[in-house]
């Protein structure tokens, strides 16, 4: 199994993460937020958002960038 391949894009207020070949598997925060809490804590409070919202589509795909990221 091949390990997949991630993408970083930093501007000067955001930064978006990518999981590639993954339709829609993205992110973007505010380097403020990944400044004080963390990549790893940032896509683990956007997903647990979507989980209580019901988003399931969107919930898989932070999973896969978490999995990816080895959180």
């Amino acid at each position: 199994m091949t390990k997949p391949t991630i993408t970083v894009k930093q501007s000067s207020h955001v930064t978006t993460v990518k999981l590639k070949g993954v339709i829609g598997a993205s992110i973007v925060a505010t380097n403020k937020d990944l400044a004080s809490k963390g990549l790893i804590a940032v896509i683990q409070a956007k997903a647990d958002n979507c989980k209580a919202k019901g988003y399931k589509h969107t919930l898989v795909k932070y999973e896969m960038l978490l999995t990816a990221l080895g959180a």
